[in-house]
């Protein structure tokens, strides 16, 4: 069985599943050139993105959703979103799509902007889903070896992966914890950077 994570202590998610779909998706659908570009995968699948003012619902800001009706399928993600927040959504939502949540419920409307305050399966595996597709592991360790090489501290490379894999602090630092890259290591200056931990 591949590596499983829980989250919240209550929802199992098989990570090695979901990495293995999404390097064949990346594989299949792009040039694997770096940033993935998840627009250009909803276009090759057909799924068109529209941008949307969204209201609020319950107090919460519309982060996207994906909605099939019939055999058509169309993501709607926030037109007031930042492009990193905007990328994220639509690589969210195409995880909805492959990971076949779509099928069962038919729309997802996804509400949360603290990922780690998502409590269901289906929005977890689509969390997982978009940080393999936007952040995949072998190029982000290729990145992260070579800023290590520059003796980089904690925070820059931090910043400068978000920058080159266009994704969030925020969601660079979920992607580097799971892929326990958090544990600081000294390097030759005296400053600290993130070192793999084994597992």
């Amino acid at each position: 069985m591949g590596k499983v994570i829980f989250i919240n202590e209550r929802v199992e998610i098989n990570m090695d599943n979901i990495k293995f779909q999404v390097d064949s998706i990346i594989e299949e659908y792009t040039d694997g050139s770096l940033p993935i570009d998840p627009v250009v995968i909803a276009k090759k699948v057909g799924i068109p993105i529209s941008q949307v003012n969204f209201k609020s619902v319950k107090g919460s800001v519309v982060l996207g959703g994906i909605k099939k009706n019939k055999e058509n399928i169309s993501i709607y993600i926030n037109a007031n979103d930042s492009m990193a927040r905007k990328r994220f959504t639509i690589a969210h939502e195409l995880g909805h799509y492959f990971l076949n949540h779509i099928n069962n419920k038919g729309e997802f409307v996804d509400l949360h902007r603290d990922v780690l305050a998502v409590k269901s399966k289906e929005e977890q595996e689509a969390n997982e889903f978009a940080g393999c597709l936007l952040m995949p592991e072998k190029k982000l360790v290729e990145k992260f070896d070579q800023l290590r090489k520059l003796n980089f501290g904690t925070g820059m490379i931090e910043m400068e992966l978000s920058r080159i894999f266009k994704v969030s602090q925020s969601a660079m630092n979920v992607r580097l914890k799971r892929l326990n890259f958090r544990q600081p290591v000294p390097a030759s200056d005296g400053s600290d950077y993130l070192k793999t931990i084994p597992g």
